[in-house]
C-alpha cells in the first residue's frame, strides 16, 4: 500500500514539476451572465469555469453565438459549485471562444475569447539575472509555490513512511 501510494506521490509530482518548469497557468473563469473582455493564453495553459446554478459550456468554433459544430465541456459537479475545464493546444493557436448555450445566456454576454499563443512563442524579452550576495549561513530564497510544495511533500512523505 505505501509502494502505491508513493508511485501516486510521484506521479503527482512529476506533473507538478512538469507544469512548473513549462510555465503553464490555470486561468479560472467566475462563469456568469455579464461581458467578458478576450483574455490572452497560451498553448499549455488551462482554463476552469466555475459556476452554479443552471450554465453549462461549450467551444464555439465560429466565435460567436452560432452553436453550429459547437462541443461540450465536460461539467464536474461539486457540492459548491460545478466545473468544467480545458487544456489549450496547439491546434487552438489563434482564438478560442467559449459560451454558455442555456437560454439568452450567450446572447447576454456570458461569451468568451481565447487568443491563444504557441507555447514556444515567448514575445517577452527574458530577464536577466544577477547573482544575488550572501554571506556564510544565508540561503536562496525560493518562490512562495515551490517551497509551498517541498514542504508538502516533506509533510506527506512522513506520514506515508
Amino acid at each position: 500500500m505505501k509502494y502505491f501510494a508513493s508511485l501516486q506521490l510521484l506521479g503527482m509530482l512529476a506533473s507538478l514539476f512538469a507544469s512548473y518548469a513549462e510555465g503553464a497557468d490555470e486561468i479560472v473563469i467566475d462563469w456568469f451572465i455579464k461581458s467578458y473582455k478576450d483574455l490572452p493564453a497560451k498553448v499549455g495553459d488551462s482554463v476552469r469555469f466555475e459556476f452554479t446554478n443552471n450554465h453549462n459550456v461549450y467551444i464555439h468554433p465560429s466565435g460567436t453565438c452560432d452553436e453550429t459544430d459547437s462541443v461540450a465541456l465536460d461539467i464536474m459537479s461539486g457540492s459548491a459549485f460545478n466545473t468544467a475545464s480545458y487544456t489549450f493546444v496547439e491546434d487552438d493557436v489563434g482564438a478560442k471562444t467559449f459560451a454558455c448555450q442555456v437560454s439568452s445566456h450567450c446572447g447576454s454576454g456570458q461569451i468568451l475569447t481565447f487568443n491563444v499563443a504557441s507555447a514556444d512563442n515567448n514575445t517577452e524579452a527574458p530577464e536577466e539575472l544577477e547573482a544575488p550576495e550572501t554571506s556564510s549561513g544565508e540561503f536562496l530564497s525560493l518562490s512562495k509555490g515551490l517551497v509551498s510544495l517541498i514542504v508538502s511533500v516533506s509533510l506527506i512523505s512522513f506520514h506515508l513512511f
